[in-house]
């Protein structure tokens, strides 16, 4: 038994089952809703269903979490275990990030509101994300207080799916975050210069350039140490030979998606 992907989807047991889905945000929801809409979906032609799961919907307080117990909406277990009646396949999408026109985008306000969490602008203020309903402050994908808050976040949430995993359970897919793109701010000297940040990059040009020397002779500069490199604010490249500084900034914010993505997963 296995799950592989495949030319036209995934390939559950030899069975080919295309990545197309019909998506319920259950805790919108009474749970006296789900079982019609699932059956409307499946009607529709749809064999997958997807969700996302949204932190800040069941994380209600610090460390304080809601899977039905205050909310009925918020009975993922249930809502899992009716897919499985109803033979529907199911690609769970747990965040940290949802957005699906939540507030905060799904994470919890209590995360995103704690300084060594948020992204830093080139002017070392807080990124904000000014989306109705209303602004936050964005998190920094570098930022080690997030991966912890993060990972308290997984330690509960990963034991109620375990049991719903295929071939126990339905779930045969799971999204990595949703839409990593810097929350949409793509300047390339917006963010992120989060100290986490700043340390991975400095960590990349060491990796790369493997000694100060070859740095300098790159950059043309005079550095004694990585650490003495501060990230560009913005681009005042004047000629082609001055442009490895700034490429590589960008070049780490590419990297630093990719390794977000990599320790989520």
């Amino acid at each position: 038994m296995g799950i592989s992907v495949g030319q036209h989807g995934l390939t559950v047991d030899g069975e080919t089952i295309p990545i197309y889905a019909g998506t319920i945000h259950y805790w919108r929801h009474p749970p006296v809703m789900w079982e019609p809409l699932l059956r409307s979906i499946e009607a529709l032609g749809f064999h997958m269903i997807e969700t996302y799961i949204p932190w800040g919907v069941h994380e209600t307080a610090p460390r304080r979490f809601d899977f039905g117990q205050e909310n009925p909406a918020n009975d993922l277990d249930r809502f899992l275990c009716l897919c499985e009646q109803l033979n529907l396949w199911v690609c769970v999408r747990p965040a940290p990030v949802s957005n699906a026109e939540l507030t905060f985008w799904g994470c919890p306000e209590h995360v995103l509101s704690d300084p060594a969490v948020q992204a830093r602008t080139s002017q070392d203020t807080p990124a904000i994300v000014d989306y109705p309903p209303q602004p936050f402050a964005v998190p920094s994908y570098a930022s080690e207080r997030f991966y912890a808050y993060i990972a308290g976040w997984f330690d509960d949430l990963c034991p109620r799916l375990i049991p719903h995993l295929y071939p126990s359970g339905r779930i045969i897919a799971c999204q990595v975050d949703n839409e990593l793109t810097y929350f949409f701010r793509t300047d390339a000297y917006y963010l992120d210069y989060h100290p986490d940040a700043v340390q991975q990059y400095r960590e990349m040009l060491r990796r790369d350039y493997r000694t100060i020397d070859a740095l300098n002779y790159a950059y043309h500069s005079a550095y004694a140490d990585f650490d003495q490199i501060p990230p560009p604010r913005g681009c005042a490249a004047q000629t082609a030979s001055d442009l490895p500084y700034y490429l590589d900034w960008v070049r780490y914010k590419e990297q630093q998606l990719t390794a977000a993505l990599v320790r989520l997963a």
